[in-house]
């Protein structure tokens, strides 16, 4: 090691970061390496810093432009008078439409907060009672209603009331967690109907999304999402596909996940690049005709960057399976939730957009993402 510098193994380990996401910081101009003997990549001291930065600011949920616009305001704030390199009118403006995202979602929340707080108050009185109802309230839970809810992205959505003419009816998601409560979302919002799945039962579903989508969403098992779905959302840790229960031959599953070593703990099989997260998938489910498709993507951009078909410049996204009529059939899906779907072939394609490749988490259009897949290396 060169004196200050630090080589990508040791920067993955001191910042928790994967090898493969530290290369994928570069492509975006994140950050930047040097080469060293044996033209290893190398890092200054301060990346550790930087990196652990750069990852607080993408889970906040900024893109990778605006994080890119905002590390050297954060790492060397500029003392009263100097310039400001960050303070550009695009980024102001790109950051304002952010803001305003974010507060629709902090409305929703606070009328959902409201009413809970409010059944709280009654149940509460009702314990005080002895467990009867106080006279003159039924203990009826306050809904949010359809009407107050109007102003939530995903019903501002361009791909509200599309039809319901679609090959798919029922989609069914295993996993309540960000992607997952973002793709119910979207097939909610393009006519489908929705049954969604936690690992802790239909009882502890999150309050929000209930609520917001009303009679499109049924809360059910995995068991029953499995049964009662034309396909079904994988939505979950790579570390936890183990129990996702048996599924019928023929079953459409989607797998939206990406595999991460410090979450899903070490996976032998997917260490040395030889094999994907899906193919792992698809091994462990034979008869099922696993896809992959929709792990690619911020979940937050999910609702953001949803757009009807036909739209100039939509935003593409990869479909990826063994099975030809699967693939087709997952890419009208993807059409009909709002973007632009490539076809790429074989689960083994998949690699292509694993973390740390040029098209993950990209924004793009189909010629661009063509061209970002041409660009990943193993």
């Amino acid at each position: 090691m060169r004196h200050g510098r630090i080589k990508i193994g040791d920067l993955a380990r001191h910042t928790g970061v994967s090898t493969r996401l530290l290369r994928y910081y570069e492509e975006r101009g994140l950050l930047t390496a040097y080469r060293g003997e044996n033209d290893y990549r190398e890092y200054d001291e301060s990346a550790v810093e930087k990196v652990r930065l750069i990852r607080e600011l993408l889970e906040s949920g900024l893109t990778t432009e605006l994080v890119r616009a905002g590390i050297p305001c954060r790492l060397n704030p500029p003392a009263p008078g100097q310039e400001l390199p960050c303070a550009t009118r695009e980024t102001v403006e790109k950051l304002r439409e952010q803001a305003r995202n974010i507060e629709q979602r902090l409305a929703a929340l606070g009328r959902t907060h409201e009413a809970v707080s409010d059944y709280l108050q009654r149940a509460e009185a009702a314990v005080r009672a002895g467990g009867r109802v106080p006279s003159g309230d039924d203990l009826t839970l306050p809904l949010v209603t359809t009407e107050s809810l109007e102003d939530i992205s995903y019903r501002k959505s361009p791909l509200m009331n599309i039809g319901t003419h679609h090959t798919v009816h029922t989609i069914g998601i295993i996993g309540a967690g960000n992607v997952g409560k973002q793709i119910a979302r979207l097939a909610a919002a393009s006519g489908h109907q929705v049954l969604l799945s936690n690992s802790r039962g239909p009882e502890t579903l999150p309050f929000d999304i209930i609520h917001e989508l009303g009679d499109r969403l049924t809360t059910s098992t995995a068991d029953e999402v499995i049964e009662k779905s034309d396909l079904v959302v994988i939505a979950i840790p790579v570390g936890a596909y183990t129990r996702i229960p048996a599924v019928p031959a023929g079953k459409i599953l989607i797998d939206a996940g990406n595999y991460y070593p410090a979450r899903d703990g070490v996976i032998p099989a997917l260490e040395s690049g030889g094999i994907t997260s899906s193919q792992l998938l698809q091994e462990q489910l034979p008869g099922a005709r696993v896809v992959k498709a929709f792990n690619h993507i911020r979940a937050a951009e999910l609702t953001t960057d949803a757009t009807r078909p036909g739209t100039p410049d939509r935003r593409a996204m990869i479909v990826a399976g063994d099975d030809r009529a699967a693939r087709a059939t997952v890419a009208e899906v993807m059409g009909n939730l709002g973007f632009d779907p490539l076809d790429i072939g074989e689960l083994r394609e998949g690699w292509r957009v694993q973390p740390g490749t040029p098209a993950y988490v990209g924004s793009f259009t189909r010629d661009q993402l063509v061209e970002a897949l041409n660009r990943a290396t193993r």
